[in-house]
């Protein structure tokens, strides 16, 4: 008899379904940049059960060593549920689903197991809005300014070269030499095959460390002083000279014809280094 029951029970009761409920979300979270090497990047997240969670850090490979600004707190949950509400008011759900990987602003709302990504580029200002008092607690040095929906960053960027990275094609042994120099004194050194992909492994690689610092951000300055961001691109073939620069999300890719002699002088320690040669 019990077991009939039972049988009745599970045959009647509703069973949960495996797809995403539409009327619950259990998380909003808002990606602050792409968060890739190089890049600014960090994120809000606001659940429904009241916990509140921030993280925020500049150059997320590279300077990877950079203090990451980290916050956490916990409101009620029937306040989060209302802030959440908000955010759909505001027209979260209007954004477009489809955007370029690389772009900037994204939400990324939960229900369950399931989740689904909205792309915010320009950050339209209602949403903004509701975001500005939690990014405010979060972070205020970096968020407590008006609200600029078109602004990631509070607070301009230093206007420094962060890094440097400079290829010199030898076509004559058929290999491409990569050099590069952080602004922490680190630099890297590697000789491919200019024939096999940039995964395969390198025919030779080395790494080292400048003499601190300041060593480094005098080279980096010097070469910003010598006028290398003012280079001009060649398109022109065979290609010999690549470089990047990096000032802090900014970026510059440069393929001059020829490095003038004022740059290659203070690139030649380099150079020397990773043995390039000189002409």
């Amino acid at each position: 008899m019990l077991a009939f029951v039972a049988a009745v029970l599970f045959t009647t009761l509703p069973r949960p379904s495996p797809l995403p409920d539409a009327t619950r979300i259990d998380s909003i979270t808002f990606h602050l940049g792409p968060g890739g090497c190089l890049q600014t990047g960090g994120a809000l997240t606001i659940r429904t059960d009241g916990k509140i969670s921030y993280f925020h850090q500049i150059n997320m490979c590279m300077n990877h060593n950079d203090p990451v600004h980290k916050a956490e707190w916990e409101i009620p949950a029937k306040e989060a549920v209302d802030v959440i509400r908000k955010f759909v008011d505001a027209g979260l759900f209007g954004l477009p689903r489809h955007g370029r990987s690389y772009e900037k602003n994204t939400f990324t709302v939960t229900s369950g197991r399931w989740n689904a990504t909205y792309y915010a580029n320009p950050i339209p200002e209602k949403l903004m809005a509701v975001m500005q008092p939690l990014l405010e607690k979060a972070h205020p040095e970096l968020w407590k300014v008006k609200a600029d929906p078109n602004r990631i960053l509070a607070k301009p960027q230093p206007t420094t070269l962060s890094y440097f990275e400079y290829s010199y094609h030898d076509l004559d042994a058929g290999h491409v030499v990569t050099v590069t120099l952080n602004r922490r004194g680190g630099a890297f050194y590697t000789r491919r095959d200019s024939k096999l992909a940039s995964s395969a492994p390198a025919l030779k690689h080395d790494s080292w460390n400048l003499e601190g610092t300041d060593a480094s951000a005098k080279f980096l300055n010097d070469l910003v002083a010598a006028g290398i961001a003012d280079l001009k691109d060649d398109n022109t073939s065979p290609l010999q000279h690549h470089i990047d620069l990096f000032a802090g999300d900014w970026r510059l890719t440069i393929n001059p014809k020829e490095l003038p002699e004022p740059i290659r002088k203070i690139l030649q320690p380099l150079l020397d280094k990773s043995a390039l040669p000189k002409k």
